[in-house]
């Protein structure tokens, strides 16, 4: 997911600190933003039975992966989780276009937090990063002219 956001009063900041410096600044301030999704949308949610262990059957243990305990009591481990926290990423990109890029690698992610979320994640609590910026991004755009103003004054 990509986010744009068109604040007033880029062009003076840049009058003021000199245009390079304005733009980094101003890409600064939206790599901020971006973290605030980031950590809202990546807050794992309560853990359900999906996740405790089992006297016999299947389970998944987060940051571990899929266990499986046998009939003789004994428990299989297939280690596939790709730890979905972890592997969230901000790209800020400056230019004529400042703009800040969120995204997790982890290859099941749009599933979790994605447009092809899955109901059963959906339903437990995971949210959806999309989701999360709209909610996130007033606020954030607020806080955004705030510092720029603050650096015109």
């Amino acid at each position: 997911m990509s986010i744009e956001m068109k604040v007033e009063g880029l062009q003076e900041l840049e009058r003021t600190l000199g245009k390079l410096n304005g733009r980094e600044v101003f890409r600064d301030f939206l790599k901020i933003g971006a973290e605030e999704i980031r950590s809202k949308a990546g807050e794992y949610p309560s853990e359900t039975t999906a996740n405790m262990p089992k006297p016999h059957g299947a389970w998944y243990e987060r940051g571990s992966g899929t266990k499986y305990r046998r009939l003789d009591g004994s428990v299989n481990a297939y280690g596939n989780s790709q730890n979905l926290g972890k592997r969230w990423h901000i790209k800020s990109v400056g230019g004529s276009n400042p703009r800040a890029e969120i995204y997790n690698i982890a290859s099941y992610a749009p599933y979790v937090h994605g447009v092809d979320q899955a109901w059963y994640h959906e339903r437990t609590g995971w949210k959806r990063l999309e989701k999360v910026a709209e909610e996130e991004l007033p606020k954030i755009e607020k806080k955004i002219r705030a510092q720029i103003d603050k650096l015109l004054r």
